[in-house]
């Protein structure tokens, strides 16, 4: 699943996804951003990691190292590096070799090395645009994902979400434990930068379902075929996922994320929505765009005719690892001829990072007009902090305020969540959180309810 705010974490970390110190392309030919494909495969962010994300997983996005499941050693800073080093005169033959295999990747011995030594005042080919491929191509080592994407034309991942919870008020204050998601993705790619992809998903309900059943509700994640890094970082996409709208993550029981569930199906928690879609996005260096043309949405029902139009553009750098966006969504569904929806949605999100913080906030209008029967608006403001405290573990504290209810009705609704992350080794996230919720509706027959949650996540990736 996406954590958009680990691409502000590691923007200052040269080798946060590939071997430190390696030179540029020319503008036109650079694939470097901080977009979602710098750790995903998809440009709509989550699901399943490229091997550049792995290589965020297995070297940084980590507090420990377990030497008995042979994970990796850190990567040595880039002077440390043999192409780093100046070079004794070498034979044609040896630079040829060099070239098509790359240097042996020097490691480091310490557990943890100063992260400063990997940025990029501490690169002297960071300004350096290589004069062609193969001068590009001799600074890159072995087992970069660059040369990892040579090797394999098939690969997968999967991710494991186990979730309880505990009401702190109320009749029901029991925990109630359960597998809330299992999802495996698989990639091919005949050529390198063409990508058929396929992602199933297992969701679980906390009340009244064994085990035994999950592996009877598998659905499609994601189903697409995509043509990427062509000039100026441009992609190609089409098939079936969800188009980027905002700062989407996973916790789907976040107030943006439940009222904008409401506002597109009409459900609460309905967020992990199909769409058959086109997509063409660019994400050269620090600007960013993507624009998708949605035909339908899939799994409602064989009549489905929701169309539309959804776009994200802003930009990301690397100082402070600020980030400004503006996404939009505009659908609409004639199933019904005679009570045709209308959606629309507008987000604008800032984040970045000073020393150990990283704060973002994000503002969503939204919009929902059913013809006959109902119209819904408003807005919600979020704010994100995380505080790194000790390696990769992270205080956080998030803040929501709506000016209507949950569901989007006349009312007022906020959130405050306290809690903690902690990435401990590669592939394994275990958080705690402590949810305080207020929903408060002004139509006659509603009442006001506040709810206190605690909640525990352990999430294994692979």
């Amino acid at each position: 699943m996406a954590e958009p705010w680990l691409g502000t974490r590691f923007a200052q970390n040269c080798s946060g996804c590939h071997a430190p110190g390696r030179k540029n392309l020319p503008p036109v030919l650079r694939r470097c951003s901080l977009s979602c494909q710098g750790c995903h495969v998809n440009p709509n962010g989550g699901g399943l990691r490229s091997f550049y994300g792995k290589w965020n997983e297995n070297y940084w996005l980590r507090s420990f190292r377990v030497k008995r499941l042979k994970q990796p050693k850190l990567i040595a800073p880039f002077h440390k590096q043999f192409y780093g080093r100046k070079q004794k005169k070498l034979s044609v033959q040896n630079i040829r070799k060099i070239i098509r295999k790359g240097f042996p990747l020097v490691r480091s011995n310490e557990e943890f090395e100063n992260e400063l030594l990997y940025d990029r005042y501490h690169d002297k080919f960071y300004h350096v645009n290589a004069k062609s491929r193969r001068e590009f191509e001799f600074s890159i080592p072995q087992t970069d994902p660059y040369r990892l994407m040579d090797e394999q034309k098939i690969d997968g991942g999967g991710d494991f979400r186990f979730f309880a919870y505990k009401y702190m008020d109320g009749e029901d204050q029991d925990l109630h434990p359960f597998l809330m998601e299992a999802t495996f993705g698989i990639r091919y790619r005949p050529l390198r930068h063409t990508h058929f992809v396929y992602e199933a998903r297992y969701l679980g309900v906390p009340i009244g379902q064994q085990m035994d059943t999950i592996p009877g509700q598998e659905q499609t994640r994601s189903l697409y075929v995509m043509q990427d890094d062509l000039p100026w970082n441009i992609f190609v996409m089409g098939g079936y996922y969800r188009p980027l709208f905002g700062n989407y993550t996973p916790d789907h029981t976040a107030l943006a994320q439940e009222m904008a569930s409401f506002i597109t199906t009409g459900q609460a928690n309905s967020t992990r929505n199909l769409y058959k879609a086109l997509s063409v996005g660019s994400a050269p260096n620090v600007p960013f765009g993507n624009i998708h043309y949605i035909m339908k949405r899939v799994g409602t029902n064989g009549n489905d005719k929701e169309t539309g139009i959804a776009g994200n553009f802003g930009l990301r750098f690397v100082t402070f690892g600020a980030q400004v966006n503006y996404s939009f969504w505009t659908t609409t569904d004639a199933s019904e001829e005679a009570n045709s929806k209308r959606v629309e949605m507008h987000a604008i999100e800032f984040r970045g990072t000073w020393r150990e913080y990283i704060v973002g906030i994000e503002g969503v209008s939204m919009a929902r007009d059913e013809e006959l029967s109902d119209f819904r608006e408003g807005g919600v403001i979020t704010l994100e902090g995380k505080y790194r405290f000790w390696r990769e573990n992270y205080a956080t504290l998030d803040i929501a305020q709506a000016n209507v209810a949950r569901n989007v009705l006349p009312g007022s609704s906020s959130q405050i969540k306290l809690g903690t992350k902690h990435f401990l080794t590669p592939g394994l996230e275990v958080g705690v959180s402590y949810s305080m919720d207020s929903d408060d509706q002004t139509l006659p027959t509603a009442a006001k309810t506040d709810q206190t949650t605690l909640s525990f996540m352990v999430h294994t990736y692979f």
